[in-house]
């Protein structure tokens, strides 16, 4: 009884990495600071909810004939191509191209934010590190239960019994 895969641990161990446990680079963060107003060098922080300072990085921008960002973050350098599509009504937006290489094969697409997940090293797109929400992993978890209790006779019994017999 209590083993692996009893309870709820099988929902815990079954669980991708959410995007709330990465370092976050944004285009909306890097627009509101100036970044796109000319070439521009800035240290970046990230801290934890205590207020800590847990990980920082120089992030340069490069806006010539190729807009490049230049990341250095815990002794790795990163170029990030950086492009821009019009909109309807003028102007244009920046987005990131994804620098990952995943399984020999260059992501490049189109991203408005960029994580580090924990353990790894370069930035890259939410598809190429297979991170979600932590709302999208727990948004379901009471359908079995009502489900079960649809499927009782609730005149008779209380909630409390309901899930004691429904095995829940």
């Amino acid at each position: 009884m209590g083993g692996f895969g009893s309870g709820d641990w099988a929902d815990v161990a079954g669980r991708k990495d959410s995007v709330d446990l990465s370092r976050v680079l944004s285009i909306r963060m890097l627009r509101k600071h100036g970044f796109f107003n000319g070439d521009k060098v800035a240290s970046v922080q990230w801290s934890n909810q205590a207020g800590e300072i847990v990980c920082s990085a120089e992030v340069r921008t490069v806006l010539g004939d190729t807009p490049l960002l230049l990341l250095s973050c815990k002794d790795v350098e990163q170029k990030i191509k950086l492009t821009k599509t019009p909109c309807h009504y003028g102007g244009f937006r920046w987005w990131f191209e994804c620098p990952v290489v995943k399984d020999g094969v260059y992501c490049g697409s189109r991203c408005a934010k960029l994580y580090l997940p924990p353990g790894q090293v370069y930035f890259g797109c939410r598809a190429c590190y297979d991170l979600t929400y932590e709302s999208c992993q727990t948004s379901h978890k009471y359908d079995r239960l009502d489900e079960h209790l649809q499927n009782m006779d609730i005149d008779s019994l209380s909630v409390t019994q309901a899930l004691r017999l429904g095995g829940l």
